[in-house]
């Protein structure tokens, strides 16, 4: 059933992203993951890669997987308090060693508004305040923007166990406010599209910040091409243009080259085209995409042209329902699901100068 199987969305990329000279996915960069999983959270936590949470063959899981000091192995840290797929991170802190995960779909096929920070330094689980809204398939955005910081809990799905799959995507934004003691979460403008299972990223400048949402599973069996944008300051939604391919459980980023530069390039890696409900005699109709695709955004007039195919974007292989961040200066996909509860092991990173096309 589809709500019970809605996916998070992927973890920011958010960062300086040049390396000249090389477009190209390769399957080197890092090393495969102990155990096949997909569904999952990830973020670079001081310094190191780590995986939190997700599906397995076996049902869901709570371990934390993160690399060891030169990324030639995962290293099993401190589990999180509960079972989750689905979930989202996010990194936050000047220092960058903790993250905090959120949301989720628990092994009953429910929903949850829990939410948890783990630091990596302590090797350590505390839980923070649970969301007002429980859900999987959601977004979740770190942001330090004009004297505010703190957490953006986007979208996502509510499964009770019970709903349709038609019924529950969710348009709901919640904050919250890290340098409020304690910390609270409130609601803020709802997206324009109810979605789920999307990719988003952040844009910070001088004088605004943007938070970007892209493609998803929404009402009825095909993914979205849809982008918006959130204007944090202000707490307004507006449009930018669809991508290319309709897109679900894809892997997301945002780069720029420089922080002053006023231009900045979203990229959307992977997916599938529907929801995996979407089946006939009991074979998904839903296809996995391994092309990749951007699009340059002007943040000075906030508009931006279309988006285009990446000539060479082929990934090595093509998966959706994977944790993906930026290690490196690569955007690296790892794990992920290559059929109906087929999970792997494997990780693939794009590694490209954004002037390649």
């Amino acid at each position: 059933m589809y709500g019970r199987r809605v996916l998070r969305t992927f973890v920011t990329l958010v960062g300086s992203f040049l390396v000249t000279g090389h477009c190209a996915w390769t399957d080197h960069s890092l090393p495969r993951l102990p155990v096949a999983i997909g569904e999952t959270a990830g973020a670079v936590v001081d310094g190191h890669a780590c995986v939190f949470g997700g599906r397995l063959t076996t049902g869901v899981s709570a371990k934390t997987w993160c690399t060891c000091g030169n990324a030639s192995d995962w290293v099993e840290m401190s589990p999180d308090r509960i079972a989750r797929s689905g979930l989202a991170a996010a990194v936050v802190g000047t220092t960058r060693s903790v993250a905090v995960v959120a949301g989720g779909m628990l092994g009953s096929g429910v929903s949850t508004s829990y939410v948890s920070q783990f630091d990596r330094t302590s090797d350590s689980w505390t839980a923070l305040p649970p969301m007002h809204f429980a859900r999987n398939g959601l977004g979740l955005i770190s942001f330090d923007s004009q004297g505010k910081w703190g957490l953006l809990a986007l979208g996502g799905f509510h499964a009770n166990g019970s709903t349709s799959h038609l019924d529950g995507h969710l348009t709901v934004v919640e904050m919250l406010n890290l340098a409020q003691s304690p910390p609270e979460w409130t609601v803020r403008s709802p997206m324009r599209t109810p979605r789920s299972g999307f990719g988003s990223g952040i844009i910070t400048t001088e004088t605004k910040t943007l938070v970007v949402v892209a493609g998803g599973a929404t009402k009825g069996p095909m993914a979205l091409q849809a982008v918006e944008a959130y204007d944090l300051v202000n707490d307004f939604w507006f449009d930018l243009a669809p991508m290319v391919r309709q897109r679900t459980y894809l892997a997301f980023g945002i780069f720029r080259d420089h922080p002053n530069v006023g231009e900045a390039t979203l990229m959307a890696f992977g997916g599938t085209n529907c929801s995996r409900s979407v089946r006939v005699n009991g074979t998904s109709r839903c296809l996995s995409m391994p092309s990749s695709e951007s699009l340059v955004v002007n943040l000075t007039l906030v508009n931006s042209l279309q988006w285009h195919l990446l000539t060479n974007g082929q990934m090595t292989f093509p998966v959706h329902a994977a944790a993906n961040m930026l290690v490196s200066h690569s955007a690296c996909v790892i794990g992920g699901e290559l059929d109906s509860n087929v999970y792997t092991t494997a990780t693939q990173c794009w590694q490209s100068d954004l002037s390649c096309d």
